[in-house]
């Protein structure tokens, strides 16, 4: 209810928010100073001030973004030559198993009731900047509230279906068939996942300049969350119950329909990745993102639990000494989405290969597990309904926050270049 009071506002926009004025198809210009733009392309930009670095402006030499093409290249080889000799051993990665549903109405409704209301929420408020890249150029980040759609959505659905005794939780501690112990093996993965990819992107990348620590993963963390063990457990508690949403409300009942590992991959990359965030945040993040739901839901494939992919989520989400770097690597290509689109896809095949080789070592922990049989049960009478039931709570304390926000003005809707205390403060 509170999201819908938010879409509900005045003209589709709190007074005093920065307007928004539709460029094409593909973007939006916010008046203000620093005004905030999206590029035809989808790449966010930003009017320069004395306070941004000019390096995300200068454009690399063909020779060095050549390099970085044919290093993408021998990268995917090799990742293809890894799934030709796993691939046939895992048939659940690609081939339907007998007797599958080809349309199941429960996910794909609710892949296509998500899009709706991002739909709604982009109309609304428009397309604005990802608050990470936002402070990675050294921006306060706008309100976004077709990003806030999306995330809170998602998490409020998610724990209200567990808390409602709908979905079960994947978690081992809430499944009596789960294996606590390989939960927590499985948790080794995403670490070692997030710090191969920060690896690559920056072997990918040998056109600008990377910080020493760019890919230091405790650098990258401290400097997220600094001291604040509070605020780094309840962001990772957030994407956690995000994941829920993805996995068990999505990529569970299409695997249990007989689809292929693939293809419910594939489409949960194309809408909750690139079509639902391409909408909010711009063309670039859709990019990114596609390829980011396509390596969750393999993380999930792997291990049946939501905690190593919750995990994998909240690392991607504190990396800030890392996305300043990616950042200049792309907007230095004469097309940011080309250059995005060749470092995503090389990441997609990298991924797949690294899961397909770890299932080769450490089997589920978690069996999939549909929609309960008792039906939808309030009061919860279960400690894992009662968790839901007080997450949930904690989500809607957070919707309702957004929503005042909204109400009062939108505090802080204009982008503003900041210091870099500034940054890390918000």
């Amino acid at each position: 209810g509170a999201t819908v009071a938010l879409l509900a506002l005045p003209s589709g926009r709190p007074e005093g928010m920065p307007h928004c004025r539709r460029l094409d198809g593909s973007g939006v210009a916010l008046r203000g100073a620093p005004a905030a733009t999206m590029r035809a392309g989808g790449s966010p930009d930003i009017a320069p001030t004395s306070a941004e670095p000019s390096a995300a402006k200068q454009t690399a030499t063909p020779e060095m973004l050549r390099l970085g093409a044919v290093r993408a290249a021998g990268v995917g080889f090799g990742s293809l030559a890894v799934l030709t000799l796993l691939l046939p051993g895992a048939p659940d990665f690609w081939q339907a198993a007998e007797g599958a549903t080809l349309l199941p109405p429960a996910p794909l409704l609710t892949l296509g009731g998500m899009l709706c209301l991002v739909v709604a929420g982009w109309s609304a408020f428009g397309t604005e900047m990802h608050p990470i890249t936002a402070k990675a150029r050294g921006l306060v980040p706008l309100p976004g509230y077709s990003f806030q759609i999306l995330g809170l959505s998602a998490v409020v659905l998610s724990s209200a279906s567990v808390a409602l005794s709908w979905y079960p939780l994947p978690f081992a501690a809430a499944t009596p068939a789960g294996s606590l112990p390989l939960e927590l093996a499985h948790c080794v993965v995403p670490v070692a996942l997030w710090q191969a990819d920060a690896w690559l992107l920056r072997y990918l990348n040998p056109h600008v300049e990377w910080a020493a620590d760019s890919t230091s993963l405790s650098s990258n963390y401290r400097a997220e969350h600094g001291a604040s063990l509070l605020g780094a457990a309840l962001a990772l508690l957030g994407v956690a119950w995000f994941e829920v949403y993805v996995q068990q409300m999505i990529a569970v009942p299409l695997t249990l329909a007989g689809w292929p590992l693939l293809a419910s991959a594939g489409v949960i990359a194309l809408n909750a990745g690139l079509l639902n965030h391409a909408l909010a945040n711009g063309l670039l993040n859709g990019i990114a993102c596609a390829e980011f739901y396509w390596t969750v839901s393999l993380l999930f494939s792997l291990s049946g639990s939501a905690l190593p992919v919750g995990i994998y989520h909240h690392l991607m989400y504190s990396m800030p000494i890392l996305v300043q770097s990616y950042d200049r690597s792309v907007e230095s290509d004469p097309s940011p989405p080309r250059r995005a689109a060749m470092l995503h896809s090389t990441l997609a095949a990298a991924n797949l290969a690294a899961v397909a080789s770890c299932r080769v070592l450490l089997p589920t922990a978690i069996e999939l597990q549909p929609a309960l049989p008792t039906g939808i049960i309030f009061p919860p009478g279960t400690p894992t309904a009662a968790f839901g039931a007080g997450c949930l709570a904690l989500f809607l304390l957070n919707v309702a926050g957004v929503v005042a926000g909204a109400l009062n003005g939108g505090a802080g809707g204009t982008a503003q270049a900041s210091s870099p205390a500034d940054t890390n403060d918000a």
